[in-house]
């Protein structure tokens, strides 16, 4: 299990594309488990996500299950239902 803590965080774009093949490269290898605001980052590297909004979960699924939910939506995005 490698547990990885906002990697990204204050990396230029090429720093965070770099990191992001480096993630995917070792995904086959092992289980990840990303903390991340980068929401893009997160969708394209996840095939599950977990959302959580003021300590408690708020969505579970496939980055487009996550990414249709409301919930989700109008607590990050400041849309939805």
């Amino acid at each position: 299990m490698l547990m990885l803590d906002e990697p990204t965080q204050g990396m230029s774009h090429g720093d965070t594309e770099d990191t992001a093949e480096m993630i995917r490269g070792l995904a086959d290898e092992v289980s990840i488990l990303l903390i991340e605001h980068d929401i893009g980052l997160v969708m394209e590297l996840s095939d599950h996500v977990v959302v959580m909004h003021q300590g408690r979960k708020l969505s579970e699924g496939s980055p487009p299950e996550v990414r249709a939910d409301q919930a989700v939506q109008a607590a990050y995005f400041g849309h939805g239902g």
